[in-house]
């Protein structure tokens, strides 16, 4: 029993120093401030199950911020734009392109956001109803977004490849 005990208390110490670590880390980043939004806990995220990869695919990149929006891109060594500066190249109003301002607010996207996004998210939108909608658990939500998203990066694509 006693070896046992041991060795419960030793994975327990393991597992909390790994969590406290991985805490740590997040906090201390400047690149992961919407991951830190969405991954309060160390565990296994249900959205995951909830959309298939094709579309999935769109979802975690926007969560762990690896996608084309100038809130990231404007951080690259060869385009380091101040972040306070990273404007929207689709919108032109002043806004910073960040998560947020592409799924609640570019007017660019205005209409693929009524085809896919509940009105709740973007009519007076703010950051408790987006994350609202980023942690929500419904299937056909999860799955409209992705929908939004995949559509609307072709849209910004295209926005932008003209602007060149």
């Amino acid at each position: 029993i006693c070896v046992n005990t041991f060795i419960c208390e030793f994975k327990c110490r393991v597992i909390d120093t790994f969590k406290q670590e991985w805490y740590g880390n997040i906090s201390k980043s400047t690149v992961l401030d919407m991951y830190r939004l969405f991954k309060t806990s160390f565990e296994y995220e249900h959205y995951l199950d909830l959309a298939p990869r094709n579309l999935r695919l769109y979802f975690v990149k926007l969560r762990v911020s690896v996608h084309p929006l100038r809130i990231q891109t404007g951080r690259y060594a060869r385009n380091n734009i101040t972040r306070n500066e990273r404007y929207c190249l689709c919108c032109n109003d002043l806004d910073i392109e960040d998560e947020f301002h592409f799924i609640c607010v570019c007017r660019c996207y205005s209409q693929l956001r009524k085809l896919f996004i509940k009105p709740l998210y973007y009519v007076n939108p703010s950051v408790f109803k987006f994350h609202k909608l980023l942690t929500s658990y419904d299937k056909t939500e999860i799955m409209n977004v992705c929908k939004y998203m995949k559509q609307a990066f072709v849209i910004r694509n295209s926005i932008i490849n003209n602007m060149t």
